[in-house]
């Protein structure tokens, strides 16, 4: 045998005992290989006995001694090469082992008792489960073999699972896990985790393996887990505040429904997940909020429980947000983000905002104001509030109007009220409230929704009347006809029963006296819409607009009173109608409201002028200061031109002319705006008119006529005469251009009393006694718009450069100044009147005539003149220089001060401007009093004495010299403040 079989022997032997002990696919592929080693083995051994041969080396004893080595050697690749084969088939048909198999078998049935095994042909029906089905379903093999394994899936989850089932067998190998519910034998449902695979492809199985795990009790903790979320999560989106939760980088882990809303998203997936921050945020409020954030990872406390920034909405608006702050924390105390509480305080904000606006004009109202957010929290009440409801405005602050229900109204009241709120409608009504301390009130009054800029309801504003007093009076009418009648007569409000058609059943004396008649009777008998009402069609739209409602609430017309005076009437009451419904009549509370409308529309008035009054007298003081500077260098011009030159003299003349008439346009304006000091003295008002009257004849045309009646025996009043003057004056002007084509000027003086009844019909006056002076003309009369404006600066309806429009508002300023009242009346083509009331005086004071100015000595002492305007200031030092004196000058009061403090003796007279800046010059002579100063100061100003220095640090006859003023008034002024020192 040769050596080289030896080691072929052996390891053929080896690897047949290696193939039937270990059998494994691995080793059939090394058997293959030694195969082939045996076989390349076997070749060498041929190869060497045929090159023996054919060389002639070996003789054939020798090849007959070799035969039997190769011989074995075949029979070893034969073995190798039929244990190799066998292997491989059995390797194999090893994965098609019938289920008689032992080991495949015990395999099977001893999985573990949660797993099923189950076998499924092509068509779904069950060819085998092992004995774990019947712990965990009941069922035994025999029971569901031959079933379709849909029949044990619940009815909800079969089209899901045929469709998987489908899916799998057009796929071979394993599927994805799917969880279906499968029937117990019990009736009850258990859930499978389930894995299939297809095997259908290979020829010795074709069939389907599901591999069935029971995952019941992990769906339902699952379940249990999931249903506390989502009841969290119910929580969170029913609450009226947005809920944010962020994690440690700021991104968004939760939000709830509220705050979707607000951000103007439609789906809280679309903000899960996203940086906060960068997404949700103003960039310039970016660093300061980080910085909030930081703090409370940080466990900074004060900076979570509260802060305020805005955010950004989806489309771009801001909200601002007030936010409370928590920290969150892992089981090991770590922080790992926070959750934030935000409520939108736009609206509040806003309404902070629109309360600066209302406060200022319903503080002293007598109506109840007040105003809440959007959510019913009341922001703010005016002190009526207090006076009615006995809260005062910080006990209410916060609260809903709900503290005041007395309980007494139906719920639906409420409902219906709120309903129409939110709709951003004004809602009117009457309201049975309760007070702090239990008392009933009854209100009638308003609610309108206050809406921001985008139209969105932030707020909500509430006026209130307290009708009370009249709610009891109506209850009270109720109770009997015998307090009924009491009542009736007795009440202070005019009560009526009236028909529909608009005849009176029954009227209180109230009424009677209301409407200026004398007996019940005369109002019985009048038709209401044809007699009463100043326009017959105001009554049937009203009754046309509260047809079909029992009640009817502050409806304002107008009634025209036996002497035919239009009066304004409030309107209140209920209709009453029989058991089918028919009206049968109304009964009402009629409130005469003629005055407090008239006072309305006067204080209005009065306003009005009083605005325009300020306005004037600040144009007057600037205009003032410019004529003082062009009248006082043209004054100085005059002294240095030759007499000569009389052209140049003649222009200079023209500009002081031109001057004075500014000066005297502004001395109007000063009177229209009451900034003139009136001397006034005791005279006979009749005696003025009778004397003005001849000179208004000589310079009215020919063709007006002046017709003066002056009533014997008048009081006297307390006036000047000039301004009364003035007065007769401008409204004979007025009468003249109002006829061009001539007429009649009627003048009439007489006693007149104001009493309330005259007060309440025509809105003005003080009752008393008063000098009534009557101005009529025939002429063409005023419109309303006209009439309206009439005391207006500078309203005119002449052409343009005839007439300033100065006259009458001269004439309105002069009366105001004589504590009066001046009222006219004037229609188109009918011409005009105006009366004046001027009060009557007790007293009688002598006329004291002017003395002529003397000639004005010259003088030597120092003066300081303090004046901030430089052109009057280098004209009266020119001025005063001329007249002999030295001058010195200050451009304000500081420096006046400071040089008189250094020079406390040098200085005879300060003449200073009393407004100045830095210091005024009133603030000078105070603060020289203060230094002991005594020097005496002459005050000059553009505005009028009463105006400037009417200060309690001043003496009553202080020296004023008021703008603009010639060089006489100014040298006259000082030489006389010197002599009265010396003196």
């Amino acid at each position: 045998m040769s050596l080289l079989l030896i080691p072929a022997i052996g390891l053929t032997t080896v690897a047949v005992v290696w193939s039937i002990v270990l059998f494994r696919w691995r080793r059939v592929m090394r058997l293959g290989a030694l195969a082939a080693v045996l076989a390349l083995l076997l070749l060498h051994q041929v190869v060497e006995l045929l090159r023996d041969g054919v060389m002639g080396s070996a003789s054939l004893t020798d090849h007959a001694r070799v035969l039997p080595d190769l011989a074995l050697s075949a029979v070893a690749l034969a073995v190798v090469v039929f244990i190799h084969r066998h292997t491989v088939r059995a390797r194999r048909n090893s994965s098609a082992l019938p289920l008689r198999e032992p080991h495949w078998q015990a395999l099977v049935e001893n999985a573990l008792d949660r797993d099923i095994i189950v076998i499924l042909n092509a068509d779904a029906v069950i060819l085998y489960v092992n004995p774990s089905a019947q712990g965990l379903l009941g069922y035994t093999a025999e029971e569901v073999a031959g079933r379709s394994v849909f029949t044990l899936v619940h009815p909800q989850d079969e089209s899901r699972a045929k469709s998987a089932f489908v899916e799998g067998i057009q796929s071979p190998g394993p599927a994805a896990p799917i969880e279906l519910r499968v029937k117990h034998r019990d009736d009850s449902w258990r859930w499978l985790e389930i894995v299939g695979n297809n095997m259908l492809g290979d020829p010795d199985l074709s069939c389907v393996v599901l591999s069935c795990r029971d995952v019941t009790e992990r769906r339902r903790q699952e379940g249990d887990v999931q249903g506390r979320w989502a009841q969290t999560q119910q929580f969170l989106n029913v609450a009226e505040v947005m809920f944010v939760a962020l994690d440690r980088d700021g991104r968004i882990t939760l939000v709830n429904r509220k705050g979707v809303n607000l951000l103007g998203y439609d789906d809280e997936t679309e903000l899960e997940g996203r940086e906060w921050f960068s997404m949700c945020l103003p960039p310039e409020q970016v660093p300061a909020v980080r910085g909030v954030f930081q703090d409370c990872i940080d466990g900074n406390v004060k900076a979570a429980q509260y802060y305020e920034n805005e955010i950004v909405t989806k489309d771009g608006r801001r909200r601002l947000i007030a936010w409370h702050n928590v920290v969150l924390r892992n089981e090991a105390g770590m922080p790992i983000g926070t959750l934030s509480a935000g409520e939108d305080i736009t609206h509040r904000k806003e309404m902070e905002q629109e309360l600066l606006k209302f406060r200022l004009g319903i503080e002293k109202s007598n109506e109840v104001v007040f105003l809440t957010d959007v959510n019913g929290d009341i922001l703010y009440a005016n002190p009526a509030f207090e006076r009615v409801y006995g809260f005062s405005p910080e006990e209410v602050l916060g609260q809903t109007p709900r503290i005041l229900k007395s309980g007494l109204m139906p719920t639906e009241t409420y409902t219906e009220f709120w309903k129409a709120l939110l709709a951003k409608q004004v809602v009117s009504g009457e309201l049975v409230n309760k007070t702090k301390h239990g008392r009933i009130v009854t209100v009638e009054g308003t609610v309108s929704p206050v809406l921001g800029e985008d139209g969105a309801i932030i707020g909500f504003l509430a006026i209130q009347h307290d009708v009370t007093k009249r709610k009891d009076t109506e209850r009270a009418l109720r109770r009997s006809e015998a307090s009924y009648r009491q009542l009736i007569e007795h009440a202070t409000y005019g009560i009526y029963r009236s028909t529909p058609d608009g005849t009176f059943q029954a009227v209180n004396p109230a009424l009677v006296a209301m409407l200026g008649y004398d007996r019940e009777e005369e109002l019985l008998a009048l038709d209401m819409a044809r007699d009463l009402y100043a326009d017959p069609n105001d009554r049937q739209r009203m009754v046309k607009q509260y047809e079909g409602q029992e009640r009817i609430e502050g409806v304002e017309v107008e009634w025209r009173r036996k002497d035919g005076e239009i009066a304004t009437i409030r309107l209140s009451g209920r209709s009453i109608v029989d058991n089918r419904g028919q009206l049968q009549f109304y009964e009402m509370l009629a409130e005469d409201v003629t005055e407090r409308r008239a006072l309305e529309q006067q204080l209005r008035h009065a306003q009005k002028m009083e605005a325009i009054g300020q306005l004037t007298a600040g144009i007057a003081h600037d205009f003032n200061n410019i004529l003082t500077t062009i009248m006082a260098n043209a004054e100085l011009a005059l002294t240095a031109v030759p007499a000569a030159d009389v052209q140049l003299r003649s222009d200079i003349e023209e500009v002081k002319d031109a001057s004075q008439r500014g000066a005297d346009m502004i001395r109007k304006l000063m009177a229209f705006g009451r900034r003139e000091r009136l001397d006034l003295e005791s005279l006979d008002l009749g005696t003025v008119v009778a004397e003005t009257s001849q000179t208004l004849r000589r310079i009215l045309p020919e063709n007006i006529e002046v017709d003066v009646a002056i009533q014997e025996g008048g009081g006297s009043v307390e006036a000047n005469q000039g301004a009364l003057e003035q007065v007769l004056l401008n409204l004979a002007s007025n009468a003249r251009d109002a006829m061009p084509s001539g007429g009649t000027l009627s003048l009439k003086v007489g006693e007149f009393t104001i009493d309330h009844d005259y007060r309440r019909t025509h809105g003005f006056g003080k009752p008393g006694q008063y000098m009534l002076l009557t101005v009529s003309d025939s002429g063409t009369g005023m419109d309303a718009r006209t009439r309206a404006r009439v005391f207006e600066p500078f309203f005119t309806t002449k052409p343009l450069g005839r007439g300033t429009g100065l006259g009458l508002a001269m004439v309105y300023g002069l009366v105001k100044q004589h504590g009066g009242f001046i009222d006219v009346y004037s229609e188109v083509g009918l011409g005009t009147t105006f009366r004046i009331f001027f009060p009557l005086s007790d007293s009688t004071v002598a006329i004291e005539t002017a003395a002529d100015v003397p000639d004005i000595p010259r003088g030597h002492e120092t003066l300081l003149v303090v004046e901030d305007e430089e052109g009057i200031r280098r004209s009266t030092q020119r001025i005063l220089e001329r007249y002999g004196y030295r001058v010195l000058v200050a451009p304000d009061g500081q420096e006046a001060l400071d040089f008189l403090r250094d020079h406390r003796d040098e200085v005879d007279l300060v003449i200073t401007d009393v407004i100045m800046p830095r210091l005024g010059g009133i603030q000078l002579f105070e603060q020289t009093r203060e230094d002991g100063h005594v020097t005496p100061f002459l005050f000059t100003s553009g505005y009028a004495a009463g105006e400037v220095i009417d200060r309690p640090s001043l003496a009553p006859d202080v020296a004023f010299l008021r703008k603009p003023w010639t060089v006489a008034d100014l040298v006259s002024k000082v030489r006389e403040n010197l002599d009265r020192v010396e003196g």
